[in-house]
């Protein structure tokens, strides 16, 4: 899609080619002084005055009004009419008129040629004609303007100038939007280094183009570099500028805008909220820059799965492009395209009518170009058209070595697009497979020296993992079927256990000490993105600032520590590893939706089955809305007692069942039907359910007596399930500790006093830190502590770090040994980011700091601190709120990633609020049956006991028995 952050690099050359004529004024040149006119120099004087960054409109009537007064006084002087022209242009462009801009411009350059003594006037002209036209996408003719313009320059300026500067700035940005991504970083960065020279750093025009550059990094795929110049130009501008100032808007949203191309949707999310509103109250709804905005935050909703909101925001930016530029807006059009990427069962016709628009305008070239061509290329083959198809995405492929570099994953994603085409042919199947193969291989190479970096780059490459699992899968290669699966897709559960694993070998600690640092800065910098999107004080930020430039100094140091070699992922699985690690009770069963309606397979020690699922992503997803739905009220309803323990909320069993139909084909359930333990590899909606809640027979649509719902048949009365990251994951488990000597860390159950509902959590962060007051006065946990001491019990005092009570802070707690321990359960209240504003990651909730306690503890036990413990743990429990799934399966960090990247092996999780008294059954069972039965067999039979105990209010109700996942055997 297009990304307006970087179009926008020509509106940022012609803003500060105003600037420049605005200094000039500033300086002392009168303009036009030919015209001599009272009124009209009055009137000139005026718009002088004005100021077209902070008042566009009252500028552009000044200087219209000088104009026209101007022009009625002397009409033959030409001249003087052409300098006024050049500032009416200005004004219009900044008022968003920029065809209007462009004939002012055009005219007064036309004027000014030949003209003794007014080549500066003809330059500055001419680099404005460059800028719009390069807006306008007339490419080749706003080159010819600005090289005039240089050439004119390099006569009148030695090199060290401010306008030489303007000229490789200009030069740049047209390069950039033609796709040459380098050579624009090139220019640009030579206009930096004479600005900087001749301006100072402090300056606005140094500022500005240090933003630009990053826009230009970004298309260049150099993200650390673009997020660092552009949080640079961001702060110098607005440290030396008004706010509100339009440059420091420019700088917001290119900052935005190079998170966003980094893969960073979900930081990037609320700072483009905030670009948006603060544009529509400065510029109005129908500005340009509000059309850029809406595009950009379009970018990252589209990414992050809301594809309805995506759509809506993109055909509200085509609207108003339309309206500012005419029926043949190249923007506009592009617009059009990006909402063809969401659309319906229309959406090869729409894609084509994009397509059409821009051959019909002239968009011959450039990532947009590839970028529809592929997706008219999918369409078509969609529809049966396998020749269009084919010419499409050979189309593609020859505009693609302009504009990456050969192994760039923009051109393995269109290697794979092209085999994903051709597998639609049974005659083309082994010519696909060799085209997909190693490009998808070269794809989903995970580098775990930044798990979240890796995640990011996952989120964007997933699409092509799902078509080539498509090539795999018609073509019958298990082997390339096993990798893509075992990649785990845009998902944070599998890099942080890829994470763990590659700390097991050599230069572990310099891998460690990397991949720590790498976590760290991510973590400092998403505080520092949250407390500028949500207007947190100026001491607020700037200490946010402090820590993150702190976290990527420490970055570096890993960095030099870093033997050459080190940070690639494990070698890739095979059939005989996974079978290896199973055991003749268990089955493995992994699948992911793609296009052609997705992929299964079921792994045992006998072999290996293989099957479509019949299931579409979108259909599972209503079913597990409407399971969550009746899971979340079955969860609360007995908590305050008052109704009759014969009527629960109603489930849907007709929905459940369809979930478990729709992945257990009949292959597939012949397959694994006999294991006791089934290890599943989720993707999609189901990754938000735990599996024992699917029902294995037809069923009624809705359960609601405690009796049919205690006799359904559950997916948990057949058999265990345990929830794998990653194929692999059975291979690199250590064994189970299930000696006598196995030690326990259990914390939890904190002196909240109450009062503080949890809808209220927003008191428990103030400004930029934790509430302490506020946050004692959470709700109470009366059955954790219950729970704590029934585990304590069953270790033994001799084997049990027991921290709760007033004693629960989250000093006591890191502290405490939890690194030394073979088990280590939580009970308390997990926070989700959602749920608590300012929060930026989930969180376990203890006690502040008691007095003489370390002060760099808030009370909040965040993820990020999570993942820098050193965990021996084999289980951990987290009996707690919220401490998986937020109900979208959507790749954010949760606590259970963070928890495997410090190294525990297996997790038990909870999907929804947990009652505290149920958790408190099930974790004691499974603690007491795990040395014998193991884990997986263990917490199926604490399920079935809280569902079969009469005496436990609800206790049939899924939603009362089953919030808990067993991640890890």
């Amino acid at each position: 899609m297009i990304r307006t952050w970087l179009a926008a690099l020509a509106a940022a050359a012609l803003t500060i080619a105003a600037g420049y004529a605005q200094d000039a004024s500033e300086a002392g040149a009168v303009i036009a002084p030919a015209i001599t006119d009272a009124n009209a120099r009055a009137l000139l004087d005026a718009a002088e005055a004005s100021d077209m960054e902070a008042d566009p409109a009252a500028a552009l009537a000044a200087w219209t009004a000088a104009f026209e007064a101007a022009r009625t006084a002397a009409p033959d002087e030409t001249l003087g009419l052409a300098q006024i022209r050049n500032q009416l242009g200005a004004a219009h462009f900044y008022a968003g008129e920029r065809e209007a801009a462009l004939g002012h411009f055009q005219a007064a350059a036309e004027a000014f040629a030949g003209a003794e003594g007014f080549a500066e006037n003809r330059q500055e002209a001419l680099g404005n004609v460059g800028s719009i036209l390069a807006q306008l996408g007339r490419f080749a003719e706003a080159e010819a303007a600005q090289r005039e313009a240089f050439e004119i320059r390099q006569t009148l300026y030695p090199e060290a100038h401010p306008q030489i500067a303007r000229s490789y700035f200009e030069l740049g940005a047209l390069a950039n939007q033609q796709g040459r991504a380098e050579e624009a970083a090139r220019l640009v960065g030579r206009a930096l280094s004479l600005r900087l020279e001749t301006l100072g750093a402090d300056h606005p025009h140094s500022a500005m183009t240090r933003v630009s550059l990053a826009s230009i990094l970004t298309a260049a795929q150099r993200h650390d570099e673009a997020i660092t110049e552009a949080r640079a130009g961001l702060e110098t501008l607005e440290a030396i500028l008004p706010a509100g100032h339009p440059f420091i808007g420019f700088a917001k949203s290119n900052y935005a805008g190079a998170l966003n191309a980094a893969g960073r949707h979900r930081e990037a999310e609320p700072f483009l909220r905030q670009i948006l509103d603060e544009r529509r109250a400065q510029l109005g709804p129908d500005h340009p820059q509000v059309a850029d905005s809406l595009n950009n935050l379009a970018v990252a909703l589209g990414a992050l799965g809301r594809q309805d909101e995506a759509r809506t925001l993109f055909l509200a930016a085509r609207d108003i492009y339309l309206a500012s530029e005419g029926e043949d807006s190249p923007t506009a059009a592009r617009m059009q395209a990006n909402a063809a990427d969401f659309a319906g069962p229309d959406q090869l016709e729409e894609r084509l009518a994009a397509l059409a628009a821009f051959d019909r305008i002239g968009i011959d070239d450039g990532e947009d170009r590839m970028r529809l061509l592929s997706r008219v290329a999918i369409s078509l083959a969609n529809a049966g058209r396998l020749d269009e198809a084919v010419t499409r995405i050979t189309q593609a492929q020859a505009l693609a070595p302009g504009l990456f570099p050969d192994g760039h994953e923009a051109r393995l994603a269109l290697i794979i697009d092209e085999a994903w085409i051709r597998a639609a042919d049974p005659d083309q199947q082994a010519q696909a497979l060799a085209l997909a193969a190693a490009a998808a291989r070269a794809l989903i190479d995970a580098n775990v020296l930044d798990v979240d970096r890796s995640r990011d780059a996952a989120v964007r490459r997933n699409a092509a993992r799902r078509r080539a699992l498509d090539v795999a899968y018609a073509a019958g290669d298990a082997d390339l079927i096993i990798a893509l699966l075992d990649s785990g897709g845009p998902g944070g559960l599998s890099l942080s256990l890829a994470a763990a694993s590659a700390r097991s070998g050599a230069d572990s600690e310099a891998l460690r000490a990397r991949q720590d640092a790498a976590r760290r800065a991510r973590a400092a910098e998403t505080r520092y993105i949250r407390l500028r999107a949500t207007g947190a004080g100026a001491d607020a930020i700037e200490a946010a600032s402090q820590r993150w430039d702190e976290a990527r100094a420490a970055l570096a140091e890993a960095d030099a520590a870093l033997p050459a070699d080190l940070g690639g992922g494990a070698d890739g699985p095979s059939l005989a590893s996974i079978q290896a690690g199973l055991a003749p009770h268990e089955a493995m069963l992994a699948f992911a939706f793609t296009e052609r309606g997705g992929v299964a397979a079921a792994i045992s020690r006998a072999g290996m089955t293989l099957d479509r699922l019949t299931v579409s992503e979108a259909e599972a997803g209503g079913h597990v809305a409407s399971i969550r739905a009746a899971l979340a009220a079955g969860a609360g309803a007995f908590r305050s007692g008052g109704r009759a323990a014969e009527t629960l909320s109603a489930f849907p069993a007709g929905d459940a069942h369809a979930l478990y139909r729709g992945l257990f084909t009949a292959d597939i359930e012949a397959a694994t039907r006999e294991a006791r333990t089934l290890i599943i590899q989720p993707d999609g909606p189901y990754a938000s359910l735990p599996f024992s809640v699917l029902i294995t027979e037809p069923a009624p649509d809705t359960l609601v007596r405690q009796d049919e719902l205690r006799e359904a048949p559950w997916l948990a009365r057949r058999q265990a399930t345990v929830q794998a990251a990653r194929l692999t994951q059975p291979v690199q488990q250590r064994s189970i500790a299930r000696t006598a000597a196995a030690r326990l860390f259990a914390a939890g159950a904190p002196a909240f006093t109450g009062g503080l509902e949890t809808a209220d959590l927003s008191a428990v962060l103030r400004g930029a830190g934790v509430d302490a007051d506020a946050l004692i006065t959470l709700p109470p946990l009366p059955g954790a502590r219950s729970e704590l001491d029934r585990l304590a019990a069953r270790f033994g005092a001799e084997r049990t770090t027991l921290i709760a009570g007033d004693a629960a802070t989250e000093d006591a707690v890191l502290r405490g040994g939890m690194e030394e321990a073979d088990i280590v359960v939580f009970a308390t209240h997990g926070l989700l980011p959602g749920e608590l504003e300012g929060l930026d990651e989930p969180a376990l909730a203890f006690l502040p700091p008691g007095e003489g306690e370390g002060a760099e503890t808030d009370g909040l036990l965040t993820a990020s601190e999570i993942a820098s413990l050193r965990l021996r743990a084999e289980w951990v429990v987290l009996s707690a709120c919220n401490t998986f799934t937020d109900g979208r399966a959507t790749p954010a960090d949760r606590l259970a990633e963070a928890f495997l990247y410090a190294g525990a092996q297996s997790l038990l999780v909870s999907h929804w609020a947990v009652r505290d008294d149920v958790a408190a059954e099930i974790t004691t069972a499974v603690a007491a049956g795990a040395p014998a039965l193991g884990r997986a067999e263990a917490h199926r039979q604490a399920l079935l006991a809280v569902m079969d105990n009469p005496s436990i209010r609800g206790g049939a109700h899924p939603g009362v028995w089953a919030p808990f996942a067993l991640i890890g055997r």
